[in-house]
């Protein structure tokens, strides 16, 4: 059994250059080792494991992302990452502001000033297929700017919810209102099909409201995702 040895950081170099670890000009870097015991055979420390070298590299610590984070890879910097957040504000306030302006100033107002709601209706149907299909782009475009900007999860999947609900708005909802609309106004209206229109006016607006909610939702979560890329 090999002879067990204390030592402390004093006489730990003249030791190693007697036993032929190093020579006697040589230093060596000392880390506190406190009571743990020297066995010349087999090295430095309680495991018998030799010491970490002068220069050898530290192994490197995961990487932590901060909490709140929406990155999994590093975002862009410089002129690229400008004009992404440029392109991402813009299309999205624009989007937002043509849906407020609908909701709260051109379609009340045509019913109001308008003779009939029917003539109202005509007015505001083209204008609102316009919004649905500006927000259908308009989705898939932030969901792509997003991903450009290296954010993820909900700042993907949202924009493209509401695209799709944008969609389903106009392609499922507007066109069974459109084609039963001169139904419903003219001579040959029934109960039913009124009841029917009704209904499908109802969707159309519950619809349209969940898109503006989400909309800003949108903005505050964007809004967080610079903060949060500011403070690092």
């Amino acid at each position: 059994m090999s002879r067990q040895i204390r030592l402390s950081e004093a006489n730990l170099p003249g030791y190693l250059a007697r036993a032929g670890l190093i020579g006697p000009e040589q230093g060596v870097a000392v880390e506190p080792l406190g009571d743990a015991n020297i066995n010349p055979r087999r090295g430095v420390g309680p495991s018998g494991a030799r010491g970490r070298r002068r220069g050898a590299p530290f192994r490197a610590e995961s990487a932590r992302i901060p909490e709140g984070d929406l990155s999994v890879r590093p975002p862009p910097t410089g002129a690229s990452a400008t004009w992404l957040h440029a392109a991402l504000w813009l299309l999205l306030g624009g989007w937002l502001g043509a849906w407020t302006l609908f909701a709260f100033v051109v379609a009340p107002t045509a019913f109001r000033v308008l003779p009939s709601t029917q003539v109202a209706g005509q007015l505001v149907a083209p204008v609102l297929t316009a919004l649905h299909l500006f927000g259908v782009g308009a989705g898939m475009a932030l969901a792509a700017l997003a991903w450009g900007l290296a954010r993820t999860g909900v700042t993907l999947w949202l924009p493209l919810t509401m695209g799709a609900l944008c969609f389903v708005s106009q392609f499922g909802v507007t066109a069974q209102i459109e084609a039963i609309r001169a139904l419903v106004f003219g001579p040959s209206g029934t109960p039913e099909l009124a009841a029917r229109f009704q209904l499908l006016h109802r969707i159309s607006m519950g619809i349209y409201t969940s898109v503006g909610v989400a909309g800003f939702a949108l903005v505050a979560i964007h809004a967080r995702a610079d903060a949060l890329a500011r403070d690092r």
